[in-house]
């Protein structure tokens, strides 16, 4: 007889955790096993819905139960910060398996704390610009980068190109990008176009740490917020806002001109050089 796998305790992360009755939304890398909670008010009970990156739909519940106070403690606390903050404690979390979810019940609770949002989600991005990402999303990774684009430094967005021996989706190319960015995927070897990008690149614009520190703001001289992140295979570069339209078109033609994979993560689309773009065959009864 063959034992079958206990199911998971918790929920796959990444994991979207969303509140029914604040309608607040959050990323979470991880599943946490307990969380923050305040114990002057009785035995409070919290619940949430986190939505897992491998369709699997689980219930969060966790309790504090006050401590007992007298009156005059219950008053201070209600004044004392320092108080309300030696009050919060750390609390079990208990997850429950609910089964699964469709996408578009995830992606509408996303478009659904947006629009109960007063202004924590739309501090540095417009709301209608959320929402039309939002709405063109058709995976969970594109969830994901739509949450990073909308948290991100308002100032700066990232281009992405690396060497590729084989044509790529936008999810495979979105995939890749964020496994470069965290370090996840290491990319060996070296490839003599990505040194020749590398080397056009700086001809135009000099990396960050090589601009005298009175020139590091002048974003003519230097359009990177941080320093360039390269393999012999890969460059991520983060760019200055004030000179996007003119960084992401040079970007865009160096990396076909070197015959380099090009992706955008805020708008998720992947640019194919020539050589890996499927040939379109003729009709048949064309011979030109």
């Amino acid at each position: 007889m063959i034992d079958e796998p206990w199911p998971d305790p918790t929920p796959a992360p990444p994991l979207f955790v969303y509140c029914p009755v604040s309608h607040w939304i959050e990323l979470r890398r991880i599943a946490p096993q307990t969380e923050r909670a305040g114990r002057k008010f009785g035995v409070k009970q919290y619940y949430t819905t986190a939505y897992a990156s491998n369709l699997g739909r689980w219930t969060a519940k966790w309790e504090c139960v006050a401590k007992e106070t007298t009156v005059r403690t219950h008053l201070l606390a209600n004044l004392s910060i320092r108080t309300i903050q030696k009050d919060q404690v750390d609390v079990p979390v208990q997850w429950t398996n609910e089964g699964t979810y469709t996408f578009e019940e995830l992606r509408g609770k996303f478009i659904e704390a947006v629009n109960h949002d007063d202004d924590c989600m739309t501090q540095f991005v417009e709301r209608e610009a959320l929402l039309k990402r939002l709405n063109k999303c058709q995976t969970f990774q594109q969830l994901i980068d739509v949450w990073d684009w909308m948290s991100e430094d308002p100032m700066s967005f990232d281009l992405a190109v690396w060497h590729s021996d084989s044509p790529i989706t936008n999810e495979e190319a979105a995939n890749i990008y964020m496994r470069l960015s965290e370090s996840q995927l290491v990319s060996e070897g070296q490839s003599s176009d990505i040194e020749a990008f590398y080397r056009d690149l700086i001809a135009r614009w000099p990396e960050i740490d090589t601009v005298p520190e009175d020139r590091v703001n002048d974003v003519e001289s230097c359009p990177w917020s941080r320093p360039l992140v390269k393999s012999g295979r890969h460059i991520i570069m983060s760019v200055g806002r004030s000179k996007a339209d003119e960084v992401s078109s040079f970007v865009y033609e160096l990396a076909l001109k070197h015959g380099l994979v090009h992706f955008d993560p805020l708008e998720g689309r992947v640019d194919l050089p020539a050589h890996l773009k499927p040939k379109r065959s003729r009709p048949w009864f064309r011979f030109w």
